[in-house]
């Protein structure tokens, strides 16, 4: 008796005890620290957030990305979300279109190097209230948008009309998706996104059965 009480234990714990790393990692702007809350309600408790409000790809003066990813054990990681550009005004001259996509290459090359069987996922930028700014975010949008086609990597459109609409707007479906800076999303937004996520990340692993 004493036994099968032992083995019963043993069985419990292996069966019980939470892994001891998360399988998924989002990191990028001030929008991951929402976007990662809700990752943990709707994927599972054990997601890992890192972000740093005002960073980008170009903008790395607050955080560098690619030294972040360099220096990461991305291994144990099944899911790697994305979440810059925000930040990111890409003009209208082929230097910065050629820098952005460099960045954005080297950043993504990486993170296959070091797990070629991870799944990447990137969320757009949303829209910016500010015209000006909204019109160089066009072009960030689009260079990550071709440089998921080349690279293999999945791209989220989260500025759909069953997400956050396909314009800057407040509200949508009756829910206050954006906040009144015209930069940031709500926690309804939120959810709205990591919704989307969610149904995606497992569309993708049906479609790698």
């Amino acid at each position: 008796m004493k036994y099968h009480l032992i083995l019963w234990g043993a069985l419990f714990f292996i069966f019980n005890t939470r892994p001891l790393y998360a399988d998924t990692l989002f990191f990028g702007d001030s929008l991951t620290a929402s976007y990662g809350d809700f990752g943990r309600k709707l994927i599972n408790d054990n997601v890992k957030v890192e972000y740093v409000s005002g960073s980008g790809l170009l903008n790395d003066s607050k955080k560098n990305w690619l030294h972040f990813v360099n220096n990461t054990d991305l291994s144990e990681y099944d899911n790697v979300i994305i979440s810059l550009g925000t930040n990111d005004f890409v003009k209208y001259s082929q230097n910065d279109y050629n820098e952005y996509y460099i960045r954005l290459f080297n950043l993504i090359s990486e993170i296959q190097n070091q797990n070629p069987l991870v799944t990447i996922i990137w969320l757009s930028p949303p829209h910016l209230k500010n015209v000006e700014h909204e019109k160089y975010l066009i072009s960030t949008r689009e260079i990550i948008k071709n440089g998921a086609d080349i690279m293999q990597f999945h791209y989220i459109d989260i500025n759909r009309p069953h997400i956050l609409g396909t314009d800057w707007q407040s509200v949508v479906d009756g829910q206050k998706v954006r906040t009144d800076d015209g930069i940031h999303i709500t926690q309804a937004g939120s959810r709205r996104v990591i919704s989307e996520l969610v149904k995606s990340m497992n569309q993708y692993e049906n479609n790698n059965d």
